[in-house]
């Protein structure tokens, strides 16, 4: 690139900052953190495509431009982002995840009652933050919840609980290795 693509690039950027950023929040909703994160993410996304706006393109144009590149970006980062698929991990769940681990024949509170002390076992390891998180999920407290209660943002609050269950999944796995095979 030349010296003129990189002030031609600066001038957009100065130009259409108002409306990426205003593309940014809004998709962000609100959250400041992300929304530098995406702003960052669109300027990048420009930058690599910059060679396909037409140099002597108007500023209507331009702004069109920015506009359906900052989408396109939008779009593609949200079908790059498999989100997880998180079950509430309730008395309804519990059964049948731990049926090897507790006793069946117990009367409803006994059963609830072991499978909160099994998952309090298997919880030893976790770090303060993890066992926080385990304490609201096991209330069956939804993710934004989780994350307002938490003091993070709800995205890290779903990623926190998807490790929170696979650091359980593997610890029962590795006390109980006999429910392996039921499960296959």
């Amino acid at each position: 690139m030349s010296d003129t693509d990189y002030k031609r690039f600066d001038d957009l950027i100065l130009r259409h900052s108002g409306l990426i950023k205003g593309l940014c929040l809004r998709r962000s909703e609100g959250d400041p953190d992300l929304c530098a994160d995406l702003m960052q993410e669109c300027y990048i996304h420009l930058w690599l495509h910059f060679a396909t706006l037409q140099p002597a393109a108007p500023p209507l144009q331009q702004s069109f431009w920015v506009y359906w590149r900052c989408r396109s970006l939008f779009s593609h980062l949200a079908r790059r982002q498999n989100p997880l698929q998180l079950v509430p991990f309730s008395q309804l769940l519990a059964p049948s995840l731990l049926h090897s681990a507790v006793d069946p024949d117990a009367d409803s509170d006994a059963l609830a009652g072991q499978q909160r002390d099994l998952i309090r076992s298997l919880a030893r390891d976790l770090t303060p933050r993890e066992q926080q998180a385990l304490e609201l999920m096991l209330q069956d407290c939804p993710p934004a919840e989780m994350a307002h209660l938490l003091s993070i943002n709800q995205r890290s609050a779903i990623s926190l609980r998807h490790r929170v269950i696979s650091k359980l999944r593997q610890r029962y796995h590795a006390q109980y290795p006999r429910s392996n095979s039921n499960q296959q």
